[in-house]
């Protein structure tokens, strides 16, 4: 009986069991990748979610990014590389291919494929080999040449000359020589993060520090276990700001920091009237308006006072990332050539080069660069460009209208390549330009641009075709050597901004050493996209709008957002008045940061704060 009773439990236990085995296989085939189509690659997976977008960012980027550590399917997309791929989802392509069943020689993708991304380890997360200057080093599976330049504390065209290439490509296993290259560069390839955590500090002799990009003063008292007092004081520093290359004096531990002697307030009395006399040595006479405006009452403030006073007086507290520069410029009454100026700088941020992010900004340069160049060879924006191949043909204009209009990341950089890395870096940003610190080294949006054949690097250049018309000109594949003293992709300071933003505007009304020489042609084609209508990066425009200036009033302007930083260079026009404004401004994060900025110094202005008394 009780045999019989187990036997019949058995029997209606099987039928439950076949039913859970079979779900399960259908389960696990419902899972498993669609097998290839006959006669295409086995299937490669990556997250959903891939691409990048092209805007005012300067860096175009996708996102959704499933876990690169687990396998996942990926329905190929037109632009999609083996190469792309694995770098986003911490694979080499060899692994990419093996996944899949491709051979080594085979990275033929298409659209509309679903491939498999296995469980990779992450680049960044796999052991690497010392990069040592002086001796050779094998390519490893990841490796490029930026990377590996700036370990070795190089340029790219110092590598690249050390080892006679005239292409960025490279592969694994290749053996690359490792120059031994000058101090300055090898101090900048530490990164700045790194202070602080055990990097070595950059140190010119005994007791003396070589300011790199990123520091502060706050950094280099942690690197040194001092403090900032003690190293204001050994440097008789009034404030905090440095600049990248100066040396410091670093104070012994336990050095007295010797009292600081008061400070001599600013009177607050007006300055007496000069009754029958002209303005005082070195200021240009004034000359009297056609039709005077009528200002309102400034608000109290002391003579001659800052611009961080002035905004301060109307109850702004900038943050510590607050940074704006602003030029006054009276023309004469048939404006036809300047009268007088004045130069506002906030804090004195105007010269700030490293810890902010000026993104399209930046675009401006390029474009006057690229118009320069043209005008220089003979061609207008009319003439068509082809970069390489005969599939990278762009006509100038268009470049230039979708680089400060949209701000198109590629057309920005083909401008830039068009004008080449050492003309760039070289011949136009020099201070007879005006300009003081400023540098574009590498590309924007860089992996569609790598894609693409070029180099994120902007020192390898193609051949170069121009033609208009029945006019031709063809220039050489070129490798830029200069190091132009910037390790991002792109540097300035809100004063180069604000100074190439009043030579474009004013080229008429100003000498020919201060001029850009731009043909008219040109002018009106960066000057009409200048002054275009935009769907974003309008919040600076529209505070100065509000209450600043009469009707009719023309603003032109070039903004930049990227990494939460946002920034905008504005020239303002007023038909009503004779004064013209040119005003530099950046803070973070995000496009409103600038917002109650832009408004108090539109209100400043509007009240005449900033004009003449």
């Amino acid at each position: 009986m009780t045999n019989e009773s187990s036997r019949d439990r058995g029997l209606q236990i099987a039928p439950l069991l076949l039913v859970v085995m079979l779900a399960l296989v259908m389960q696990a085939c419902t899972n498993a990748p669609p097998p290839a189509a006959e006669g295409s690659a086995a299937p490669i997976a990556i997250g959903s979610g891939s691409g990048s977008g092209s805007g005012d960012d300067g860096s175009g980027s996708g996102s959704g990014q499933a876990d690169a550590r687990a396998p996942q399917n990926h329905t190929l997309t037109a632009g999609d590389t083996l190469y792309a791929l694995g770098l986003k989802h911490g694979c080499t392509t060899a692994e990419l291919q093996a996944a899949n069943g491709m051979d080594d020689d085979d990275d033929k993708i298409r659209a509309g494929e679903t491939l498999l991304i296995p469980a990779c380890q992450p680049a960044e997360d796999r052991p690497r080999k010392p990069v040592i200057p002086g001796q050779v080093y094998i390519v490893q599976s990841g490796d490029n040449l930026d990377n590996i330049a700036s370990s070795a504390g190089c340029s790219l065209p110092e590598l690249m000359q050390a080892n006679k290439l005239t292409s960025v490509a490279i592969y694994s296993n290749d053996v690359l020589n490792i120059p031994v290259c000058a101090a300055p560069q090898a101090a900048v390839a530490q990164d700045p993060a790194a202070a602080g955590k055990g990097a070595k500090p950059v140190v010119t002799k005994e007791g003396e520090y070589l300011v790199q990009p990123g520091d502060s003063l706050g950094l280099i008292a942690l690197k040194f276990d001092t403090t900032i007092d003690a190293l204001k004081a050994a440097n008789k520093l009034d404030g905090d700001k440095i600049r990248a290359y100066d040396t410091l004096v670093i104070p012994k531990p336990g050095a007295p920091i010797p009292a600081e002697k008061p400070k001599r307030q600013p009177s607050t009395k007006p300055p007496k009237p000069r009754a029958g006399k002209g303005p005082a040595k070195g200021e240009p006479k004034e000359e009297a308006p056609a039709e005077p405006r009528a200002e309102r009452e400034a608000p109290p403030a002391p003579a001659n006072a800052s611009l961080d006073a002035l905004m301060a007086s109307k109850g702004f507290r900038g943050d510590s990332t607050f940074k704006a520069y602003v030029i006054r410029i009276t023309l004469s009454a048939d404006r036809s050539r300047i009268v007088s100026e004045k130069r506002f700088d906030y804090r004195g941020t105007g010269d700030d080069v490293s810890n902010w992010n000026p993104a399209s900004t930046v675009k401006l340069f390029a474009a006057i660069a690229a118009m320069k160049k043209a005008d220089s060879l003979g061609f207008t924006g009319n003439a068509d460009i082809q970069f390489g191949k005969a599939e990278h043909t762009r006509k100038l204009k268009s470049l230039v209208e979708d680089a400060l209009g949209p701000s198109n990341n590629i057309a920005y950089d083909f401008l830039a390549t068009f004008v080449g890395h050492d003309e760039l870096n070289g011949n136009f940003f020099t201070r007879g330009n005006g300009f003081q610190r400023t540098a574009l080294r590498r590309a924007y949006e860089s992996s569609r641009w790598m894609q693409m054949g070029f180099s994120s690097s902007f020192a390898p250049s193609p051949r170069l075709l121009i033609t208009e018309g029945s006019k031709s000109r063809t220039i050489d594949a070129r490798l830029g050597t200069i190091d132009g003293g910037c390790y991002s992709a792109a540097c300035t300071s809100l004063h180069d901004l604000a100074e190439t933003m009043r030579r474009l505007m004013l080229q008429e009304q100003l000498s020919g050493s201060q001029s850009f020489r731009l043909k008219p042609a040109s002018l009106r084609l960066i000057r009409g996209v200048l002054r275009s209508q935009r769907s974003r990066g309008m919040e600076v425009v529209e505070g100065l709008d509000e209450s600043a200036f009469g009707p009719g009033t023309q603003f032109y302007h070039k903004a930049g957002y990227a990494g939460d930083w946002f920034s905008d260079n504005v020239f303002v026009k007023d038909p009503s008045s004779r004064t013209v404004w040119v005003i530099a401004m950046a803070n973070y994060p995000g496009r409103g940061s600038l917002s109650r900025g832009a408004r108090v110094l539109g209100s400043l202005i509007g009240e005449g704060a900033l004009s003449p008394r």
